[in-house]
């Protein structure tokens, strides 16, 4: 496994027991499957890898909530020099539909949510629960592998 994404869930993992509003989380998307596709290729785990996608889900859909949960953990990921992609998926279907003009409906779960983006082989999350894995992957893993 990717050592730095280990050591990002732990930081999650400790930031969910602290915060009341980061309970329902995940590490998702690309930095998970380009993980695994370059394990499979022989290439450096972090290679291709341009930001790491943390998605979770509180019904607190106001700006300053989700700022504030942005601060806290760039801060505390910042030793990383990595970049990362921080969203409330609650809040997604607000902001994207008065961007581009659609009607995305509202997501009811951040399992929702990941179930229901572009790519199959992106729709995966982890996050330790009790310091162990737990893996969301909404069309399974055989995608994937």
């Amino acid at each position: 496994m990717n050592g730095k994404i280990v050591k990002i869930l732990k930081i999650l993992e400790k930031y969910s027991i602290e915060n009341l509003n980061f309970k329902n989380y995940f590490l998702a998307a690309g930095c998970l499957n380009q993980t695994i596709f370059n394990y499979y290729h022989n290439y450096d785990l972090d290679y291709g890898i341009e930001d790491y996608n943390i998605v979770y889900y509180d019904e607190d859909i106001s700006y300053e909530s989700e700022d504030k949960i942005i601060k806290d953990l760039t801060k505390g990921l910042n030793k990383f020099l990595l970049s990362f992609d921080i969203e409330n998926e609650k809040r997604v279907p607000i902001w994207y539909n008065k961007k581009y003009g659609t009607r995305r409906k509202e997501y009811l779960s951040v399992e929702d949510a990941i179930k229901r983006w572009g790519t199959i082989v992106t729709c995966i999350g982890v996050r330790f629960e009790n310091n162990k894995f737990k893996v969301f992957a909404s069309y399974g893993l055989n995608a994937l592998l």
